[in-house]
């Protein structure tokens, strides 16, 4: 995770910060992505499956 942006977290991240399930956490992220609160990129370099980090966007 060299290349994450520094307060970019993955929906496992926000999952276990916030208590709500993977799926939740996804959802209301592509919400905010959606309604321009927040952005999102994926890592390739994790070694396997690519993980999405989601940071908010600053305005």
């Amino acid at each position: 995770m060299q290349n994450a942006k520094p307060n970019s977290l993955t929906s496992e991240e926000l999952s276990h910060i916030s208590g709500f399930s993977m799926v939740t956490v996804r959802r209301y992220m592509n919400y905010l992505i959606e309604k321009d609160f927040a952005d999102s990129f994926i890592d390739y370099r994790t070694g396997g499956r690519p993980s999405v980090h989601y940071f908010v966007k600053e305005k």
